[in-house]
Parts: C-alpha cells; structure tokens; sequence
C-alpha cells in the first residue's frame, strides 16, 4: 500500500502508493491471487493536502503487482513498488517503499472483496487491509501509536477521474519499469532485456553507446559478475504518450549503488526513454542517461 514509504519521515502524516531492491530471493511460490482481482483497477484519493494514487494490475502468473506514488502539486512526496504473491506457501504483501528492501506482510485473513495482512515484528505499520465497496477502494494501515494506542490511517480510493485510455497506456509503462526495476534488482539479466525493443540503443550515464537488445544480455551478465551487489532504480516522473501512435516518452531520475574493491559508490541522473508498442506490449525503443552525481570511490 503505498503509503508507508514516507510514514518515517512524515511521523505518519500519510503516505499510501508506490523500485524496487528485490524480488525476494525467499521463495516466491504459486500461491493463488485469483480471489483478489476486486483490487485491481486505477486508484485516486486526497489527504492532508497531498494526492494518493495507486495502479493495481489484475493477477497474472499468482502474482498481483501494484505501482502507488504520493504527491503534491509541485513534487513527488513518495514513492512505492508492490505485489502480492506467495512467500513459502502463504499469500504475501510485499511492499518496498523508496526503493528499499521488501518488506513481506502475511496474509491473516479475509474474505469476499477484502483481506489483511499483516507483520507483528515491523515498526509501523502491522496491519495492512484492503476492502472493495462497489466502486470505492477503502485501504488501512494500522499500528503502534502514542501512548501504548493503536494508530489507524485510512484512505477511501475512487477510480482516478483522469482514468481515459491514454492513463491507462501510461500505467503500462509504470507497471513495466516497475517490474524492469524488480529485474535489475534480482539480477536476472533475461529478464532485464525482455522489456527491451529489438532495436534497442542505450546511451550510458558515462557516454557509452550501446546498439542491439542482443548485447544487454552480456552487458548485464558481465556488470553483475562484476559487481556483485550492484541496484539500479528508476523512478518515472512523467509519462507522455504520443496522439499520432503507439510511442511514449518516459522522464525521470536514476540512481545506482554497488559496492567495488575501493569501497561503496552511488551515483545518479536523469534518464529519459522512448517506449513503442510491440505486438500489444510496450516495449523501450531506446534510453538516454545522464549522471549529474557520484558519491563515494572512484568519483
């Protein structure tokens, strides 16, 4: 539920939405998310002065992947990847705000359009819950407050008024670069370059060119070995599609971290990337890095 990514620094002012450190090496498993297709859909609420949107998609594979951002008129407050999916046998929400490691929340119970889950050893929040209502989506957190009393934050979600077809397409891509970001993290480099367009080019924060979706497989394979901790996360800001045809221009800002004999080093940017449809999927035609930081060794 995207809200607890800025819960800390915010003392749990709000914070409800939506990469990506992990996919979880524990034994993601094919535990049924049928039951929960209630939750999918594009979903807009406001509080405390700030925008909550959240975008599940419907379950596919027994996964259920969600994307949610917090925001106010002149910057993004939060940010949060999620997904519901089996974790040794039992329903789990998984959710890792800002980018950081997943936290997994088991499934304790529910019922027809609604279910908790929840984490007795996590600091805030528990509990977690969702519960559907016609066309309302109701999500609560809950967990130790003030003086020994159980907090309690509650967003009631409607179907985002801007939902139109063009919406739809662009929480495609944020889908999509959610779960690239879930890739890189696991470090799976097929499945890096499975979001990739056949005639994919890459211009490398450090300048470098790199023409062909073929060679991002070695690329990847060779940068992990390399560095064996390394994490890219890239987090969209825009997203515009074209009205002519199926292509979009994706904006954001980067950030990688690995770890090298010298020491730790970060470093980050801008990006902006070119997406086309491909046979109903879309795909990145080609991507631009620029970095404008580094932090650390070898800087």
């Amino acid at each position: 539920m995207g809200f607890f990514a800025g819960l800390k620094r915010l003392n749990i002012v709000l914070v409800l939405m939506a990469v990506t450190l992990a996919w979880s090496v524990m034994g993601e498993d094919n535990v049924p998310t049928e039951s929960l297709d209630w939750m999918a859909g594009h979903w807009c609420t406001d509080s405390g002065g700030k925008s909550v949107e959240e975008v599940w998609l419907p379950p596919r594979g027994d996964v259920l992947v969600g994307l949610g951002r917090t925001y106010t008129a002149d910057r993004t407050v939060g940010f949060e990847f999620l997904r519901i999916a089996g974790v040794e046998g039992v329903q789990s929400y998984i959710a890792q705000p800002g980018g950081q490691p997943p936290t997994h929340f088991a499934r304790t119970d529910g019922g027809e359009n609604w279910v908790r889950f929840e984490n007795p050893e996590h600091d805030f929040p528990q509990r977690i819950e969702y519960r559907r209502d016609g066309d309302k989506l109701y999500a609560e957190v809950a967990g130790p407050g003030n003086n020994g009393v159980e907090a309690v934050i509650r967003l009631d979600f409607g179907a985002c008024a801007s939902a139109t077809s063009n919406n739809v397409e662009a929480d495609a891509i944020w889908a999509a670069r959610a779960a690239s970001n879930q890739a890189i993290a696991r470090h799976d480099a097929e499945a890096i370059v499975s979001f990739l367009d056949g005639e994919y080019v890459i211009t490398t924060g450090s300048g470098a060119i790199i023409p062909g979706r073929d060679a991002q497989v070695g690329s990847w394979a060779e940068h992990i070995d390399q560095f064996p901790d390394v994490v890219y996360v890239r987090t969209p800001v825009e997203v515009t599609l074209s009205e002519a045809s199926s292509r979009a221009i994706e904006n954001g800002t980067w950030v990688g971290t690995r770890t090298s004999e010298n020491g730790p080093q970060e470093n980050g940017g801008q990006y902006t990337a070119y997406w086309r449809k491909v046979d109903g999927v879309w795909k990145i035609r080609s991507e631009l890095f620029v970095t404008l930081y580094c932090k650390g060794v070898n800087c």
